[in-house]
């Protein structure tokens, strides 16, 4: 409830009441000057919060253009992208697209083909469960010129390797540790294992059967060597006491560049 002065008398009255208590004058048609004031503070505040929403509708509707021209910028950015792609593939004649090139790189596991013996006196090495003189004995490594007996090399320590021999995985010590390999990267051209077990074949002293009978395995990605021979359906390393065949279907033959070693 409001109070204010009687517009003819000055007495102070309700803005409820219908006439003046002091002096009898009709207030119905009195307008107080408070409510006018309070009636233009609401209509500002209205048109303020409605040039408020005016303005985040532009600034949205601005955003969306926005990123509409963005985004068929890009497009149109992929899509030539793909053509310069195509072009370039398709102009080199005889010669594979770069994204073979890399698919053929991408499955060297970082191995080389490396054969082990020992250079001990007593003409053998122990292969042990763990790198150390306390692991147990699992097999043996032979001396130099003993193929039969060669281990490969999975991985090589300060100190001790990791070899396989046959079925036997183990710890050798690298104190009489000898290394046979045909890879040294100076060949302008690589084979690599393409099978999940490739077969490196030994060449057969009987009589009858096969010319070649299965040595070791190596898994795929694996880089064999760099120098060998062609020999038909076979690529021969050569050693200076013997051969050793991998068959060509068994490997692929990658440049020096893609095996970047």
């Amino acid at each position: 409830m409001a109070l204010y002065k009687c517009p003819e008398c000055g007495h102070i009255i309700s803005d409820r009441a219908d006439a003046c208590p002091n002096c009898g004058y009709v207030l119905k048609t009195y307008t107080n000057p408070n409510n006018n004031a309070n009636n233009r503070h609401n209509i500002t505040i209205i048109l303020a919060v409605i040039a408020l929403i005016a303005a985040l509708a532009l600034i949205g509707i601005l955003l969306y253009k926005s990123n509409s021209a963005n985004n068929s910028e890009t497009s149109a950015s992929t899509e030539t992208i793909v053509q310069d792609s195509a072009v370039v593939n398709d102009s080199v004649i005889g010669q594979a697209p770069r994204q073979a090139s890399y698919e053929k790189s991408s499955i060297l596991n970082g191995n080389v083909f490396t054969l082990v013996y020992t250079t001990s006196d007593d003409n053998f090495l122990n292969i042990r469960s763990k790198p150390s003189m306390e692991g147990v004995v699992l097999g043996e490594i032979k001396e130099l010129y003993n193929w039969p007996g060669y281990g490969v090399l999975i991985k090589k320590g300060s100190r001790w390797s990791r070899v396989r021999k046959g079925d036997v995985e183990g710890w050798v010590s690298n104190k009489y540790l000898g290394y046979v390999k045909w890879y040294y990267g100076r060949g302008s051209s690589v084979l690599v294992a393409n099978m999940p077990q490739t077969t490196i074949y030994l060449e057969s002293n009987a009589d009858e059967g096969a010319p070649y009978i299965p040595y070791k395995k190596v898994s795929r990605g694996t880089i064999i060597a760099d120098e060998y021979n062609d020999n038909g359906e076979y690529y021969v390393l050569e050693t200076a006491h013997d051969y050793l065949y991998v068959k060509k279907g068994d490997v692929m033959v990658m440049s020096r560049e893609e095996v970047g070693r």
